[in-house]
């Protein structure tokens, strides 16, 4: 008997391959001696997207990885809801290492909900700020919004609202551990906040820019704003705080983006000496156009570097597509900054082009860029040597080297920017205040790229990609140092609990073009007693009347050869009781053969249905595993190889 039924069509959706990472042949004397050279020779591979469960247009997005989990990722974003004519901002949570997402958070306590940022604490904690601008009078007013506070105590899954502020304009979140406490520091910077009273702006904003709030107990309680006193340096320009770096438990480093004459950025660090700008960083001589709000800054904490810091822009310089990499060996205080790829036939004029970058370093001091260029195909830059050179340029997504840029057309067709609102101009910049409304199309589908580190050293990349009907997707991919060979975990140590379980379906897709099904499940505990949490997933047996069945995104296989699907689990579970399911497992699984091009699958279920009294698209039997050992079971990290490969050499 197969663990379900169904045989939905819906749509495309693919899945990330985690891909473990491979040692040398030779380490000793005569081979790699180092952490470092052994990191630097490693081959990086993407492993497949996966798309996050976005149901509008992503416009702007923020990502963390959690300090003590390499399974526990967060992904925030704002969005637009064409069709309903509002704006909202959500989180999105992956605990199996970026293979199955859960839209965990929907803030829509306005028709505005924008300036998201989110952040993941140490033991399951995770925070998220939104701005819900004012929209009763029609458009959006943020001088008489709020600024909404989220924390979730379980990764991530459940989240209480915590505090209510006057609006913060373009918000970024930065977490620190405090020394012997279990509380942590959160810092929540803007570029300005409303004046008001308790959690509502008055209709002004305030004086200065750059506001800091930091709470020492977790979010709980935040002290009243801090601004620099900096006027002199910050004159009259628009400042947004684009990326916060901790250097200690009260140290962090601010990048602020200035604009629009001249376009530079602003390093600020507040200690126990103050809130005070440090450093300046100016934008290469000949680059224009610069993505000045696309910028992202990290350090180095491995010690390979110390107090290096790292930041990266976009731009275009001869008429071509360039992204500079600013570098800092004395913790911000001084920088210098050269060009470190560059892409031919950028637009020569025109608006500033659509060029996003990222940054990220893993635990053992490699250096990961995200660059999408103005014709919106994204590429994963490898760097071993601490910026100095690309050691792997590798493609992202399934760009095929198309110009994504004349498709944004088709993206929009159907989605409109805009708020349906009444006693606005009926004819923007006509001062006509007579009631109508306005609406404008916008073929923007990302303000941004992200990638994150986590705690095993893998990368995890965030772009925006147009589908195959004209539709944008918000993709995700894991990105680790090794070959793409599946782990072999033989089924030791294990409970088997299928016979307590059930394997029910929550939703399937089916992308006709590629003949893939994309399907989440969930384990159920049908026994009458409590049972264990369940590790993972082993197929035992498939059919497809198609062809050929291929798994896209096992995490591994057993002893036996058969493919493994890891379960997501939440912080401090390890049971299941009666009744109770576990998180959503998400499954790709491509029938060969079906795809559209084979013939219409009707047409096809017509010829095979004279032959036999079934006809089984896809059919797959499971059975389902709990282990003591869930994380060794199925994947390993960059840190754990190198470690045991260099222990002969200590």
């Amino acid at each position: 008997m197969f663990g379900f039924q169904g045989s939905g069509v819906l749509s495309l959706s693919l899945l990330t391959t985690l891909f473990l990472p491979a040692v040398p042949a030779q380490i000793g004397a005569q081979g790699i001696t180092s952490r470092n050279e052994l990191a630097a020779s490693l081959t990086w591979k993407v492993g497949h997207p996966e798309p996050l469960p976005v149901v509008d247009m992503p416009k702007h997005v923020w990502a963390s990885a959690a300090p003590d989990d390499p399974d526990r990722l967060l992904i925030c974003a704002f969005e637009k809801d064409g069709e309903h004519a509002k704006h909202h901002s959500a989180a999105y949570l992956s605990l199996d290492g970026g293979t199955t997402w859960m839209k965990t958070l929907d803030d829509t306590d306005s028709d505005w909900v924008s300036e998201t940022s989110c952040a993941s604490g140490a033991n399951g904690a995770a925070y998220f700020v939104g701005g819900a601008s004012d929209t009763s009078s029609g458009e959006p007013r943020h001088e008489t919004g709020t600024t909404e506070i989220f924390r979730s105590l379980d990764g991530g899954l459940h989240w209480t609202l915590l505090h209510r502020y006057p609006f913060i304009d373009w918000t970024t979140l930065a977490i620190s551990k405090m020394p012997g406490s279990s509380q942590e520091n959160v810092f929540l910077y803007g570029s300005k906040m409303a004046q008001g009273v308790g959690d509502m702006g008055g209709g002004l904003w305030a004086e200065g820019r750059g506001p800091l709030l930091i709470s020492h107990d977790s979010a709980q309680t935040f002290s009243s704003p801090l601004y620099p006193d900096d006027k002199s340096q910050r004159r009259e320009m628009g400042s947004y705080p684009v990326s916060a770096v901790v250097l200690g438990p009260a140290s962090i480093v601010t990048l602020f983006a200035q604009g629009p004459n001249p376009n530079q950025f602003a390093v600020y660090r507040n200690d126990n000496s103050g809130y005070e700008w440090q450093s300046t960083i100016h934008v290469p001589q000949g680059m224009d156009r610069v993505r000045i709000l696309s910028a992202q800054m990290v350090s180095d904490q491995t010690g390979k570097y110390p107090g290096r810091l790292y930041v990266v822009f976009p731009g275009v310089m001869n008429n071509e597509d360039v992204l500079a990499l600013a570098i800092s060996d004395d913790s911000g205080k001084t920088w210098r900054t050269s060009v470190l790829l560059h892409r031919e036939a950028a637009p020569a004029t025109g608006p500033s082009p659509r060029g996003f970058a990222s940054i990220a370093v893993n635990r053992e001091g490699v250096v990961g860029v995200e660059w999408a260029p103005s014709d919106g195909c994204p590429v994963f830059a490898v760097s071993t040597d601490g910026g100095t050179s690309v050691a792997q340029l590798l493609p992202l997504g399934t760009c095929d080297g198309r110009n994504t840029a004349d498709e944004k057309p088709l993206a929009v067709a159907g989605r409109m920017d805009a708020l349906n609102v009444t006693s606005v101009p009926g004819v923007p910049g006509t001062g006509n205040r007579q009631l109508g409304f306005w609406m404008r199309v916008d073929p923007t589908q990302l303000w941004g790229v992200r990638i994150v580190a986590d705690s095993a050293s893998r990368f995890h990349a965030i772009w925006a990609e147009t589908k195959v009907d004209g539709t944008p997707a918000l993709l995700t991919a894991t990105i680790a140092a090794g070959t793409s060979s599946l782990r072999k975990v033989p089924l030791t140590d294990v409970e088997d609990l299928s016979e307590h379980s059930l394997v029910k379906v929550l939703e399937e897709d089916f992308d006709p073009y590629t003949a893939t099904f994309n399907i989440d499940v969930v384990v159920k505990n049908v026994d009458v007693t409590v049972i264990s949490y369940p590790a993972f997933l082993e197929v035992s047996g498939g059919f497809s009347d198609c062809g050929e069945i291929t798994y896209l995104n096992a995490s591994g296989t057993s002893g036996e050869g058969l493919k493994l699907f890891r379960v997501p689990v939440a912080p401090n579970t390890d049971h299941l009781s009666p009744g109770e399911t576990t998180l959503p497992i998400h499954l790709e699984i491509q029938a060969k053969g079906c795809e559209a091009s084979q013939g219409s699958l009707l047409d096809r279920s017509r010829v095979l249905m004279r032959n036999k009294d079934w006809f089984y698209t896809l059919a797959v039997s499971l059975r389902v595993y709990a282990t003591r050992n869930r994380v060794g079971s199925i994947g390993t990290d960059v840190g754990s190889r190198i470690g045991s490969a260099s222990a002969p050499n200590r």
